[in-house]
């Protein structure tokens, strides 16, 4: 398979579904764009009691109306009591909301089979690439050589492999097992990095800490 640029796979897509909309004929009615991780884009619809809480939370008029589910309101309530002056406009804990972080710490330890998952080690971030970016930033230095390897699973979100590159790292990409439901596995980590040992004595360009 060829490897294309996120945004040229992109660009072709928004190609392609113009030329539907022109009633070009096509051996498919519809582009279902998947690539940019977009669930929202790709049909899926959103958490309604999500975006509840977060309506009720932003406009708290609504805690006291009707409007929402009785279940709606007293989250919003419960997370509002969180919030210095009852605001989510208010500053807030490095972290995150402690009320937010002790149930994300549940869920963990819940969904690990009760493997314990410490509060003080969970830091809520606006996104997957915000917190993926910063951290890279403390991991690698642009001006190192040799420059620092970092292992990418294989599938990845391109953007992380754009990211390591920018900040002036090196992907080393394992592969996850597709007939095992992309289970991780040891042995291909191993490979990996001794692909990437193998690599770095032939140039000595790459580091793997």
């Amino acid at each position: 398979m060829k490897k294309l640029d996120y945004t040229v796979l992109a660009r072709r897509a928004n190609q392609i579904k113009e030329e539907l909309r022109q009633k070009l004929r096509k051996p498919y009615k519809q582009v279902i764009d998947l690539y940019w991780g977009d669930p929202h884009a790709a049909g899926v619809k959103p958490l309604s009691f999500v975006r509840q809480v977060l309506a009720a939370c932003l406009y708290p008029d609504l805690v006291n109306s009707n409007t929402l589910p009785v279940d709606v309101r007293q989250r919003a309530q419960r997370l509002l009591g969180e919030c210095a002056g009852g605001s989510v406009g208010s500053f807030t804990a490095t972290a995150g909301l402690p009320e937010i972080v002790h149930r994300i710490s549940e869920f963990i330890t819940k969904r690990d089979g009760g493997a314990p998952s410490d509060p003080e080690n969970i830091y809520i971030s606006p996104g997957s690439q915000w917190a993926l970016r910063n951290i890279l930033k403390v991991l690698l230095n642009s001006q190192a050589s040799p420059r620092t390897g970092v292992l990418t699973p294989g599938p990845c979100y391109p953007l992380t492999n754009f990211t390591i590159k920018g900040l002036g790292g090196v992907t080393v990409p394992y592969y996850l097992g597709e007939e095992q439901g992309w289970e991780l596995h040891v042995e291909e980590l191993h490979r990996a990095l001794d692909s990437a040992t193998l690599s770095l004595c032939m140039s000595s360009t790459l580091e793997i800490p």
